[in-house]
């Protein structure tokens, strides 16, 4: 064989690898982009069906007392509603993702030093439990413009109880907080609050309650100061905030938290009583 020859059919099997070695990445990427799109669509399913559907306008009496608590926070000038129809008119979906930062950690010492953020915290509560969630219901607000989560939890402990009305180891009670999903038609809209971040089905809190006389329900006492998530033995803060005393628990012994949680419960307590002795 010529060394003519020999180069061409050196180059010619060169290129056929090559045209080879491309179909095969292109096959490759392509079946990427396919693992892809099928996870954001299980990742989508999955959202849906943790979300609560919802017919504007048809609300419980108790979800528009709750509704009115959240009044004051809106999304933008437009509706959630109205900012879904013009995502969908303009061929993008029509799902709404809505996410608030946290403010300043409110988490802190009282100003005159006299109380120890824990103490200051179950003395700004209601009531302050540890307990269970076991449902959950995601609304609109009646303007809607926000959405806010109605958790149904089952109480394991009472560290301090609710002077207006009395709580017990294994009562169900109802809990409100910011945030939440809901399923308007086929458009999912979310919306997530990192002050007061959601809490899950099936885990264990010590939450900081405000009473609602009108429905007998409770709301999250403030921003940055809702409770604690108390799960596989730690502590989590419910505040995205990246300083102050709630992130300095993250990752405590439980346990522990507790006992210092119930203390301090006990500490606010004596107080009281020391004052109306008086």
């Amino acid at each position: 064989m010529s060394r003519q020859k020999f180069l061409a059919l050196l180059a010619l099997s060169l290129a056929v690898m090559a045209l080879a070695g491309l179909a095969t990445a292109q096959v490759l990427n392509s079946r990427k982009v396919e693992k892809r799109a099928v996870s954001q669509a299980e990742l989508r399913r999955q959202q849906a069906e943790d979300a609560t559907p919802v017919q504007p306008g048809v609300t419980t009496e108790r979800q528009r007392v709750h509704s009115r608590l959240y009044s004051g926070r809106q999304t933008t000038g437009k509706s959630l509603r109205e900012q879904s129809d013009e995502l969908a008119r303009d061929g993008q979906g029509g799902d709404v993702n809505v996410i608030t930062s946290p403010g300043t950690p409110v988490f802190s010492p009282a100003p005159d030093g006299k109380a120890a953020p824990l103490e200051a915290a179950v003395e700004g509560s209601d009531a302050v439990i540890v307990a269970t969630v076991t449902a959950k219901q995601s609304q609109l607000t009646e303007d809607e413009r926000y959405v806010f989560t109605d958790y149904e939890v089952a109480v394991k402990e009472v560290l301090k109880d609710n002077a207006a009305s009395h709580i017990s180891a294994s009562d169900a009670l109802t809990v409100t907080r910011p945030g939440g999903k809901v399923l308007l038609g086929d458009h999912l809209i979310t919306v997530v609050d990192e002050a007061v971040k959601p809490l899950q089905v099936g885990d264990e809190y010590l939450l900081f309650l405000k009473f609602i006389p009108e429905t007998g329900t409770y709301a999250a006492v403030s921003e940055n100061r809702s409770g604690f998530r108390l799960s596989h033995g730690r502590v989590t803060a419910l505040t995205a905030a990246t300083a102050g005393y709630a992130k300095r628990q993250e990752g405590r012994d439980s346990n522990s938290f507790v006992a210092e949680a119930r203390a301090a419960a006990a500490a606010v307590a004596s107080r009281k009583g020391a004052r109306a002795n008086e």
